[in-house]
Order: structure tokens, then C-alpha cells, then sequence
């Protein structure tokens, strides 16, 4: 489901997004979304692949029930208002490639997902977070990384990632 940059009327995520407990994508990017993931909800999708929620206006803290996503590769919460440390659990997303805090408030070490072998990139504010093979990025910037990474239905996803087959990508910079 890519709902990703439309203009819609500013508001939290809508109930109906939780019961479509099949979904494998999921992207709300730039929508003006805002409120708290309800935490008991964010488990009911556990087969996401892809959760994209950047660029909107969603507080609180990111809820513990995100190590309950076992499937999850890409996870891109830049560009909100979270806060708190980040939960002990997120360690448990074995299949976790990119992970997106940047440009949050929150906090913590993710250093053991460097372990992982599946963790390829992911871009952080090591102001507030240690990651020994993060990229990071300091709040006040807007050049954190040059490109726009927003997944679509088209083959190519926009930036430099190039759909190689399912989920395989071509990381080329």
C-alpha cells in the first residue's frame, strides 16, 4: 500500500491501515501524518517487508512491538518527532537492511545491528545515537544524504536503488 507523498489533510495514521494483516509495504511518506504507532496495532502487521512513515509528523516513542515485524528489511522513520531511546527490540529485525532515524529525537546504541549481515545502510543522528557503521546526520541538516529514498510501484525505486529482483537491490553512489 504507497500512499507516500500526497497532500492529505493532517492527521494520525488511520485505523483501517492495521488490518490488512497480509501487507507487505507500507508507505505513508509525506503525508502529514502525526499521533503515536499505536503499539498494539503496529504488531498485527507483522508480514511488512517495508514500512516507510518519513517525512510526516508522527511523536512519541517508536513502539517496542517493532521487533514483533520479523520480516521487516526497510525501515525508514526519518523526519518525525519521535523520542525516547530506541527500543531494545528493534535488535530483533534479523532481516533488517536500511534503517532511517535521521532527523528524530531519539536516542540510544544500535551498535549490535552492525553484527547483523544483512545491515547494509542506515543513516542516524550520532549526536544522539552510537552505530559504529552508521552514517551520520546532525538535526539542524537538510543534506543528511543527497538522495530521496521513497519506494514506488515502478521497477526503480527513486535515488540510486534499483530493484534487482524482489528485494535485491543495485546500491550504486
Amino acid at each position: 500500500l504507497f500512499v507516500a507523498e500526497n497532500p492529505l489533510t493532517e492527521g494520525e495514521l488511520p485505523s483501517w491501515t492495521y488490518t490488512f494483516d497480509k501487507l507487505r509495504e507500507l508507505s505513508w511518506k509525506n503525508t502529514n501524518r502525526n499521533g503515536r504507532i499505536p503499539a498494539d496495532k503496529l504488531a498485527l502487521l507483522n508480514k511488512l517487508v517495508l514500512l516507510d512513515l518519513d517525512d510526516n509528523g508522527l511523536t512519541g516513542p517508536i513502539p517496542s512491538t517493532i521487533g514483533l515485524l520479523a520480516d521487516l528489511q526497510f525501515l525508514l522513520l526519518n523526519r518525525n518527532n519521535f523520542t525516547n531511546p530506541i527500543p531494545q527490540q528493534i535488535e530483533q529485525l534479523d532481516k533488517l537492511r536500511f534503517l532511517f532515524l535521521d532527523r528524530t529525537s531519539v536516542s540510544g546504541n544500535i551498535t549490535s545491528m552492525c553484527q547483523k549481515t544483512t545491515f547494509n545502510l542506515a543513516f542516524v543522528d550520532c549526536q544522539e545515537v552510537t552505530c559504529d557503521c552508521c552514517s551520520c546526520c546532525f538535526d539542524q541538516s537538510d543534506t543528511c544524504h543527497d538522495h530521496e529514498y521513497a519506494a514506488n510501484l515502478n521497477p526503480l525505486w527513486e535515488g540510486d536503488y534499483e530493484r534487482d529482483d524482489f528485494y535485491s537491490f543495485n546500491t550504486t553512489f
